[in-house]
């Protein structure tokens, strides 16, 4: 259907930003797919990058449920409306989910998805894209959330600042967490902590609590990495 594949190779040839800028600068909507270390779906909408998603993840109306961002019947409406024209996000504002809201959980998992491509030379050169042009996605076309890619660049550039930090408080992202009983006096929660405190069990993740959440997984380390950081968590000890 006039899908091509105008621009290949690996990440060890073109950084992220390179590619990107390639694409925006053709204006020439369509889908990266990325495979290797770091396996993706990049959704571009000159000018934006609009979606980014790792195999297997939940699709954008389903986090954007989980994460109390778009209700019940927003979500079957969007659906609906989704179904006749292939614009999700679009048909998600017009049944009424807060743009802004809608504009944080894209971004949170943009970044999260796009970020070892950004900042792990390794991941990235082990790392090959295909650009499809002319591909749709749901969660892209007709999107006008995401980033200009120098805004990207810059926010991936924020983030991972922020997660070269979180290792002094919680190892990884797979390091699982537990209560400390040792916490008498009172505290206050901010709305994500009280729902990441919600998911835990003993031995609970990050993965376990993005799973409840809608979150990203780096969403969900970067709040479970405050309260251990803040002395409310500590890291789980490995039962083997």
């Amino acid at each position: 259907m006039g899908h091509g594949h105008a621009l290949e190779g690996t990440f060890a040839d073109l950084t992220l930003g390179d590619v990107l800028s390639l694409i925006v600068a053709a204006a020439r909507p369509g889908v990266i797919i990325c495979r290797g270390a770091v396996p993706a779906t990049v959704v571009v909408s000159p000018p934006h990058v609009a979606w980014a998603e790792p195999p297997g993840a939940p699709p954008l109306d389903e986090l954007a449920a989980l994460a109390g961002v778009a209700t019940a019947d927003q979500r079957a409406a969007a659906l609906a409306g989704a179904k006749r024209t292939g614009q999700l996000v679009p048909e998600l504002l017009t049944a009424g989910v807060d743009p802004d809201a809608l504009g944080e959980l894209v971004a949170d998992h943009l970044t999260a998805t796009l970020l070892p491509l950004h900042t792990d030379p390794v991941r990235a050169g082990a790392t090959t894209f295909v650009f499809d042009a002319g591909a749709s996605h749901p969660a892209g076309t007709g999107s006008t959330s995401g980033f200009a890619v120098d805004e990207l660049i810059a926010a991936l550039d924020r983030r991972g600042t922020m997660v070269a930090g979180l290792a002094g408080s919680l190892p990884s992202a797979a390091t699982p967490v537990a209560f400390r009983l040792d916490v008498d006096a009172p505290v206050t929660l901010s709305p994500d902590e009280w729902r990441a405190v919600a998911c835990l069990g003993a031995g609970a993740d990050a993965a376990h609590v993005a799973a409840s959440t809608g979150w990203s997984e780096v969403r969900a380390w970067e709040v479970l990495a405050g309260l251990v950081a803040r002395g409310l968590l500590q890291p789980h000890p490995d039962p083997g």
